[in-house]
């Protein structure tokens, strides 16, 4: 495989399920990017952490400032991917 490529990424506006798994327990692994206060200007990516500190992203989140990747995902690849305790967390949200 040759070396990089290039793509372009669409983003939206986070919501609680694009950061929570459950009720208070963090998306580990997702990606998120956020709008500066003073500029606007978007910047990361940032993933989400056991070091991520949940209080400034729901500040962050409050304020309209958490975004994440707009991507079209094949439901039966996403649901053959994801553990079956997941699934059902995320149906409970």
């Amino acid at each position: 495989m040759e070396g990089n490529i290039s793509f372009n990424q669409s983003l939206r506006l986070a919501t609680k399920t694009d950061l929570l798994v459950g009720k208070g327990l963090l998306k580990i692994g997702q990606p998120i990017y956020v709008k500066h206060f003073k500029d606007n200007k978007i910047y990361g990516v940032y993933i989400i952490d056991a070091f991520t500190r949940a209080k400034k992203l729901e500040e962050y989140f409050n304020h309209d400032r958490i975004f994440v990747p707009d991507l079209e995902y094949i439901n039966d690849i996403n649901n053959q991917l994801l553990q079956h305790d997941y699934r059902s967390r995320l149906q409970n949200l």
